[in-house]
């Protein structure tokens, strides 16, 4: 499998419950932290598509005006012991 090259990015702590799709699966897990370019998943290993798969990432709720939030496509670029990095990928260029 290709590497992916992941530019670096400053991370924030950030701690929401988001809902990640792929398939027919559905998987609820909380964000550790977020950045200008993605987000990193607390996860066991193996509950989770292999890197270079794209998701779907929807916060779980509504937004504070009352909506629901968007579904984003997002790519699995990095694995760890506690979770998953995932880059946001423009829908365009899929």
């Amino acid at each position: 499998m290709r590497k992916l090259h992941v530019k670096r990015a400053e991370r924030l702590p950030a701690a929401f419950k988001v809902e990640m799709s792929w398939q027919e699966i559905v998987a609820q897990l909380l964000t550790r932290d977020i950045s200008d370019t993605g987000i990193f998943l607390a996860a066991e290993r193996g509950s989770y598509p292999p890197v270079g798969t794209v998701v779907k990432v929807r916060l779980q709720g509504n937004l504070g005006c009352g909506e629901e939030p968007p579904t984003l496509s997002m790519r699995i670029v990095r694995e760890a012991d506690d979770g998953i990095g995932l880059m946001f990928v423009d829908e365009r260029d899929e």
